[in-house]
C-alpha cells in the first residue's frame, strides 16, 4: 500500500513540471505580444496633421487626452474628424472649420427628422444660404407655424409635416446649449419640398 502511495506521489510529481512549463509559455506568450504591442505602438502624431475618427494620435503613458479625443489601450484615439492639436502634454482633435453664427432673424433649412402634435425637431442643413458643417438642431412649435393673431391650439403637426420633409424657417431664439427655436410663419417660410 505505501509502495502504491509512492508511486501515485511519483506519478503526481512528474504532472506540475507540465503545468509549470504550460504557463512559463503562456506567460512568453503574453511577454511576446506585449512586447510586439509596444514595437507597434505608434508614436505621436505631428500637431496640424489631419485625424479621422478612430486614428491612433499617441500614447497616454506620455500625453493626456483632450477634446475630441478618448483613452483605449494605451493608446489616444480621435472621436471626431479634424486637426491634431497638442498643447503641452495634451493631445485634442479639432472639427476642421467654425460653426457659422446662426442667430435671430438668420434664414435656415432643416430636414424634419420628428414630429408630434406639438413639436417638430428639424436637422439644420443650411443657415444664411451657406451650407452647415456641423449639425444643429431646431425645434417648430406648432405656436410658430402659423401667423401671430391664429390660433395654434388645434394645429397637428403631424398633418402639417412627415419626416425627411425640407422646411425654410426663421429662427426665433436661441437657448443656451445653442438649441434654435424656428418659425414657419413669416412670408416665403414653410414646407419646400416633401420627402
Amino acid at each position: 500500500m505505501a509502495q502504491n502511495k509512492k508511486k501515485s506521489k511519483a506519478k503526481g510529481k512528474g504532472k506540475p513540471p507540465v503545468k509549470k512549463a504550460g504557463k512559463a509559455a503562456k506567460k512568453s506568450s503574453a511577454t511576446a505580444t506585449a512586447a510586439a504591442a509596444v514595437a507597434a505602438a505608434p508614436g505621436i502624431v505631428e500637431a496640424g496633421a489631419l485625424a479621422a475618427p478612430g486614428d491612433v494620435l499617441g500614447s497616454t503613458a506620455t500625453h493626456k487626452c483632450g477634446p475630441g479625443t478618448f483613452a483605449r489601450d494605451g493608446t489616444i484615439v480621435a472621436s471626431l474628424a479634424g486637426t491634431v492639436q497638442i498643447n503641452d502634454d495634451v493631445i485634442e482633435t479639432i472639427r476642421e472649420g467654425r460653426r457659422p453664427a446662426i442667430a435671430v432673424g438668420v434664414e435656415v433649412i432643416g430636414v424634419v427628422t420628428r414630429t408630434n402634435r406639438t413639436n417638430a425637431l428639424l436637422d439644420l442643413v443650411a443657415a444664411g444660404g451657406a451650407a452647415l458643417d456641423f449639425p444643429a438642431r431646431a425645434t417648430l412649435r406648432r405656436e410658430d407655424a402659423l401667423p401671430p393673431g391664429r390660433d395654434a391650439s388645434n394645429l397637428d403637426l403631424t398633418a402639417q409635416f412627415a419626416g425627411r420633409d425640407l422646411v425654410r424657417a426663421v429662427v426665433v431664439a436661441v437657448d443656451d446649449a445653442a438649441r434654435y427655436h424656428v418659425s414657419v410663419a413669416p412670408e416665403g417660410m414653410g414646407l419646400v419640398r416633401s420627402a
